[in-house]
């Protein structure tokens, strides 16, 4: 809990930011003094210029609503967020820190001191085991989405989790609610899954959002990416399909046919995660389904899953318990109310103990915030210092009377002092070398986690039934032509938690050279046919190359040129078996050592 008569929340999303002004009521209540909202835009989107982006629109949201700078409290979004809920036996108060931190090195798949991590336990299932939820992130990320808040002329006070943000919104607007609630929320790039059932939690993000379906309708109908969103904003729906009649508009009923098609996708990962919740973490299935996010309000949403989930649907109101200012226009605030809810929990930070109180915040802040805290005593101390000094002084001149002829010695001790300063200067030149040394490393250290999103983005592309035993990445000019290289035999193998992860080899020697990059990864893999239907023989690799064509930020795969990027091969073993290969190229190249 965050203590302060007034507060910032800031949510940072993938193509937008979101703000709110709150202040504490006099019977105790939250009210929201302020708000505004702005998009991000193309170049925003993009990591290069994410953060003069934010930066220029957070300062324009506090110009345009004339909020004064303050003490904020901002979100990281989910897909930034490694979280895992984890069982710990039941053991003295004392003890739990200790195992929590264990278990954070355990999970976290990064050096524990590379990140900012944190835990809250979130109840026991039975007597014997406690259930805590653990968030981590990387040091550099979240220091970087700091200083871009404190370029913006903010404090950065706390930071939250957008996920845990918003199931507080949900516990503190609708109490405890009968049976499961499921709330989704779908943003840009990514939906976040968040199930609440007493003192329950469990939350998951999959990658089917707003920007799937724009860069579906941009691929099915040959436009610009800007010109699909437009015309998913303009003219887009949700597809009822069966018996309901189709729109006058021939574009209309296509783009409503893409977007039906991307929802049912994602109703299929909800689906599977419904069943995970349930098998793995002992809940129930969800009674209702309250939906939340920018991409939600996409028309005919709510009775799509009705009838999918057949299941009550209604939309998340964030300010159902929350007192608005004079100043606050409803009809404003009902336009973008549906996609508040991170910034209403972020609030909620500042006036009551709430049931999530996870916080991120960077070592940087986290210093500042220590030394903010001791500036009393370093006042007290420095004035006890200056005391001390003009009192040396008084009496280093009379001294100085009366040794004026002893002076050869501090002569000497002065030299003495010299020359260490000179030693001093000396060595600080070699630590500022070092340091620069240092940030060369840290920068191709960092480099490595572009391996780790190729891997996930095969993983979630990998239909059933088709395996890759072969993941050969090629470099430069190798990549178009043949080159000797001794066989990998390194293969890709499935991991419930862990996801998709390489067969460890050892490389090949090869003499020092100069850092090249990767453009082409070629894969070979097998896959099972269904014989039962000659027609339906190999779809399923064209599937998985039409999928890794979805990921348009990964991998480039041209439309209508998808046989062209994969072979493939009966096995002379069986006919259920064929073997195929696929030659992927980077949409953005990878910085190796050859």
């Amino acid at each position: 809990m965050f203590r302060s008569s007034r507060i910032l929340g800031i949510d940072i999303g993938a193509s937008s930011v979101k703000l709110g002004e709150f202040t504490i009521t006099s019977a105790g209540g939250l009210q929201l003094s302020n708000f505004h909202w702005g998009e991000l835009g193309l170049e925003g989107t993009q990591e290069d210029n994410r953060g003069p982006s934010i930066i220029s629109s957070v300062q324009q949201l506090l110009k345009e609503r004339k909020i004064r700078p303050g003490p904020a409290v901002i979100s990281v979004s989910g897909q930034s967020v490694f979280t895992r809920f984890v069982k710990l036996p039941v053991v003295e108060e004392k003890k739990v820190l200790q195992i929590v931190k264990y278990e954070a090195a355990q999970n976290v798949p990064f050096p524990i001191e590379e990140v900012v991590w944190d835990y809250q336990l979130i109840g026991s299932s039975d007597a014997k085991e406690l259930e805590v939820v653990l968030v981590a992130i990387k040091s550099d990320i979240i220091e970087e989405l700091a200083k871009y808040v404190e370029k913006s002329g903010l404090k950065t006070m706390l930071v939250d989790v957008a996920t845990m943000a918003l199931y507080n919104a949900v516990r503190y607007n609708y109490g405890e609610m009968e049976g499961c609630t499921l709330l989704l929320d779908v943003g840009a790039r990514t939906s976040n899954l968040i199930f609440i059932e007493k003192q329950k939690i469990f939350s998951r993000n999959m990658p089917i959002a707003g920007n799937t379906i724009t860069q579906a309708i941009a691929s099915e109908l040959q436009l610009s990416f800007a010109q699909a969103e437009d015309l998913k904003r303009k003219i887009g729906f949700v597809g009822l399909g069966g018996a309901y009649e189709e729109p006058s508009s021939e574009q209309a009923a296509k783009v409503s046919k893409i977007i039906r098609n991307v929802m049912t996708r994602l109703h299929a990962g909800i689906s599977q995660t419904m069943n995970f919740y349930r098998t793995q973490h002992g809940g129930t299935a969800p009674v209702r389904l309250l939906l939340s996010g920018g991409t939600c309000i996409i028309p005919y949403t709510d009775q799509f899953f009705r009838e999918k989930l057949n299941i009550e649907v209604a939309y998340f109101n964030p300010f159902r318990s929350i007192d608005l200012g004079p100043n606050v226009k409803k009809e404003e605030l009902s336009k973008c109310a549906h996609f508040f809810g991170e910034v209403v929990g972020l609030g909620l930070r500042q006036m009551s103990e709430c049931p999530i109180e996870v916080n991120l915040i960077p070592r940087s802040v986290a210093f500042r915030k220590g030394m903010e805290k001791k500036y009393p005593y370093f006042g007290g101390v420095a004035a006890c210092v200056v005391l001390g000094l003009l009192c040396w002084v008084m009496y280093a001149r009379t001294v100085a009377k009366a040794l004026d002829g002893q002076l050869d010695p501090l002569r000497q001790r002065v030299a003495t002092y010299e020359k260490l300063a000179r030693d001093i200067d000396r060595e600080y030149k070699r630590y500022v070398e070092v340091n620069a040394k240092m940030d060369q490393m840290k920068y191709i250290v960092n480099g490595r986690t572009q391996w780790i999103e190729v891997l996930n983005t095969l993983n979630e592309c990998l239909p059933d039934k088709l395996w890759i035993t072969k993941f050969a990445p090629q470099v430069g000019a190798a990549a178009a032509a043949p080159r000797r290289e001794r066989p990998s035999g390194g293969r890709l193998v499935r991991d419930p938690e862990a996801g998709m992860m390489p067969h460890e080899e050892e490389r090949p020697q090869e003499d020092a050279a100069k850092p090249v990059k990767v453009e082409i990864i070629d894969l070979e893999g097998q896959g099972l046919n269904d014989i039962s239907n000659e027609e339906l023989k190999y779809k399923i690799v064209r599937d998985f190359v039409e999928r890794l064509r979805d990921t348009p930020d990964m991998f480039v795969v041209e439309k209508g040129k998808e046989d062209d990027v994969f072979k493939v091969t009966p096995s002379a073993e069986s006919r259920r078996v064929f073997n195929y290969s696929i030659k992927l190229k980077l949409a953005k190249p990878i910085q190796v050592r050859p």
